[in-house]
């Protein structure tokens, strides 16, 4: 629980001199219809709920807290900068955070999680429902799907909120499990106030795939996530238990 702690703490530093000089989405009026909807895949793809985790269920006992990030390349960073007013946005975007998860009865685990985007201001809040279909045993994978939801907040112009679907497959070996799946996102963003620019509501398909290492006072994971034509890395250091 230290080792959490201190570690959110170390992200929360890091993400301070970010947000001291972060952008924000204020000129989105400057934008066409056509760049807005590019902007709304981009930051579609880059909230939107990570995986983080294999298909194998926690268990009814089961518990787990991490710190995480994702590190996102949007695929139309000049949307970005005419959206902020030109100001300059990073190659890779970070998004950094805490998540929490829960087992319950039957393979189901919920879980929860809070993150920002210190670069433009953003605070994204989400929730997320597990299901294993198989659990997975010595030989057999775990199958799992999971339905998650995530809020941006914090921007005075933009509202944007992502639902997302998966299905993923796990193997566990000694210390280590590898898994993958795919899904898709969808993402409805309205631009407040801005009358030149209706709501967008775009779908993406989103392909990801991970390894989870458990060094047993602590694990690891990291993954990797493509989501329509952005792309990026997550990772999450945590407890499991």
């Amino acid at each position: 629980m230290k080792l959490t702690l201190a570690s959110a703490a170390a992200l929360a530093a890091l993400a301070a001199p970010l947000a001291a000089h972060a952008a924000e989405f204020n000129t989105l009026s400057t934008l066409t219809q056509a760049e807005f909807n590019l902007l709304a895949k981009d930051l579609g793809a880059a909230t939107a709920y990570k995986q983080l985790a294999s298909a194998t269920p926690l268990g009814i006992t089961g518990f787990d807290i991490a710190v995480a990030s994702a590190f996102v390349k949007p695929a139309n960073s000049e949307v970005w900068e005419k959206a902020a007013g030109g100001a300059n946005i990073p190659s890779t975007v970070p998004v950094p955070g805490v998540r929490i998860a829960k087992g319950l009865p039957f393979g189901i685990d919920i879980g929860a999680s809070y993150l920002a985007i210190p670069e433009v201001k953003g605070k994204l809040a989400g929730a997320e429902l597990r299901w294993a279909i198989v659990d997975g045993g010595l030989v057999t994978p775990a199958l799992g799907v999971r339905l998650a939801v995530t809020k941006l907040t914090g921007m005075d112009q933009l509202s944007l909120t992502n639902t997302s679907l998966d299905v993923s497959v796990s193997k566990g070996f000694p210390f280590l499990t590898p898994y993958a799946g795919v899904g898709v996102v969808s993402t409805r963003a309205e631009a407040e106030g801005v009358a030149t620019l209706a709501k967008e509501s775009v779908n993406q398909s989103r392909l990801f795939a991970g390894v989870h290492l458990n060094l047993g006072i602590f694990d690891i994971t990291v993954e990797g996530d493509k989501t329509g034509k952005t792309s990026g890395v997550n990772a999450r250091l945590g407890f499991r238990f």
